[in-house]
């Protein structure tokens, strides 16, 4: 069995997939991070993937399929298939928060960039939280 944390980073942009790649794996070391650099790209590799990520890094204003537009293609293909997704994004917009709290697995909002402190409370979201030992909560 693979105990490796798997991320997936869905973001168009070169300097915040850097950042978040690295705070990700300052955290988790053995951390495995998938950057895709729009929703097209995450559906491609979700669908050729042996299984899904842990947690889905989304941002939503992206040139090509944006955050929004994943969410929508994505769950209405596969909805029982879809991981935990937190919205990883530079918009403070209450309209693109409604919009993604639409969909049962959004949970969270994380403005960009993504800092250390903004990691404290994703253990408690991902599927499969025994890959995370020392960081379940009680």
């Amino acid at each position: 069995m693979n105990n490796t944390l798997t991320i997936l980073v869905v973001e168009d942009t070169p300097a915040d997939q850097y950042i978040a790649r690295r705070r990700l794996q300052q955290r988790w070391p053995d951390v495995n991070v998938v950057i895709a650099s729009d929703g097209q790209e995450a559906i491609d590799w979700l669908e050729q993937a042996k299984g899904m990520p842990d947690l889905i890094l989304l941002d939503i204003h992206m040139p090509g399929m944006g955050g929004h537009q994943f969410l929508q293609s994505w769950f209405s293909q596969r909805c029982m298939e879809i991981p935990v997704v937190v919205m990883l994004t530079s918009s403070a917009q209450e309209d693109d928060r409604n919009r993604s709290a639409r969909y049962s697995n959004v949970k969270g909002f994380i403005l960009k960039p993504l800092n250390p402190s903004d990691l404290s409370g994703l253990p408690e979201l991902m599927l499969g939280e025994g890959k995370l030992a020392g960081e379940r909560a009680a």
